[in-house]
C-alpha cells in the first residue's frame, strides 16, 4: 500500500514492524481521556467523514442534511465522541463548499489490485480509492479524502501515482484525466489535482522504493525527527 512505503522512505525498521511482521505497538493512550466526549483522534475523524461519503455514495444522498444524518448513526457505530463527531460534520461542510458536490461520482472506497505490478516483486500491491468522479465538461478524475490540517505533496508520497495507475488498468474505452486530493479539514476546502505527467514524473523513484521495500528488515534503520512519533519504542 502507498501508506507502507511512505513508512518506509521514513524508517525501513518501522516499514518491517508494521507491515511485515505486524508488531504490537506501545500503549500510549491515557485511559482516563480516551473514550470521554472531549477526546478527540483525528484517525477516528477521518474514518467518520470516509463512511458518510461512501454511504452517500451508495444511497445516493445529493443532500448535506442527508449526510448529516448519516453521520450521526454512525458515530453510534464507532463509539466516537460528540467532539470528533463535531468535527466530521465540519469536513462534510467544507465538502458542500467545494465543486465535488456538482461532480457524477462513479465508484467510492474501490478496491484495487496490481499483480506484477513489478518484475520480481515479493508481492502485490493495493488499496482503495476513495472515489472517481466524472466533471461537468467529462474529464475522469481519481480522488482522496483528506481531514488533515495541511496540504499533501506528491513529492512525498506515491498515493495518487498508484491510484492513477490502478484505475487506469481497469478502465476498457477511457482513461484517467487527473487526481487529486480534496482537503474537507482545516485545509480546506480545496481541491487539488495533478496532471498524469506530474505523477508519472516520481514513478522511477516508486520502483526504486518498492524494491527496496521488499527486502527491509529490522535492522535497517537510521534515526530522525519520525522517531518522536514511533509506536514501537519499548522494543528498544
Amino acid at each position: 500500500s502507498h501508506s507502507s512505503i511512505e513508512t518506509f522512505k521514513d524508517c525501513p525498521r518501522r516499514h518491517y514492524l508494521d507491515h511485515v511482521v505486524y508488531a504490537y505497538e506501545d500503549e500510549l493512550e491515557d485511559p482516563d481521556v480516551a473514550g470521554t466526549d472531549n477526546y478527540i483522534d483525528s484517525a477516528t475523524v477521518g474514518t467518520l467523514f470516509h463512511e458518510v461519503a461512501e454511504e452517500a455514495y451508495w444511497r445516493k444522498y445529493s443532500d448535506q442534511t442527508e449526510w448529516e444524518e448519516a453521520l450521526g448513526q454512525i458515530q453510534n457505530r464507532f463509539e466516537a465522541s460528540d467532539a470528533e463527531c463535531e468535527l466530521a460534520k465540519d469536513a462534510i461542510d467544507r465538502y458542500f463548499e467545494t465543486a465535488l458536490p456538482e461532480w457524477e461520482q462513479l465508484a467510492a472506497e474501490w478496491p484495487f489490485i496490481l499483480d506484477d505490478y513489478l518484475d520480481g516483486l515479493g508481492g502485490n500491491v493495493k488499496g482503495f480509492v476513495d472515489g472517481v468522479f466524472r466533471k461537468p465538461s467529462g474529464e475522469l478524475v481519481v480522488l482522496d479524502f483528506k481531514t488533515t490540517r495541511e496540504k499533501k505533496s506528491i513529492q512525498e508520497s506515491y498515493q495518487l501515482l498508484l491510484y492513477f495507475e490502478a484505475v487506469n488498468e481497469y478502465l476498457d474505452d477511457s482513461q484517467i484525466d487527473s487526481a487529486g486530493y480534496v482537503y474537507v479539514g482545516e485545509a480546506g476546502p480545496d481541491i487539488d489535482l495533478y496532471t498524469p505527467l506530474d505523477l508519472l514524473d516520481y514513478k522511477d523513484e516508486l520502483e526504486r522504493d518498492l524494491r527496496a521495500a521488499d527486502t527491509s528488515n529490522y535492522g535497517n534503520y537510521s534515526n530522525g525527527d519520525f522517531c518522536a512519533d514511533c509506536l514501537h519504542h519499548s522494543l528498544g
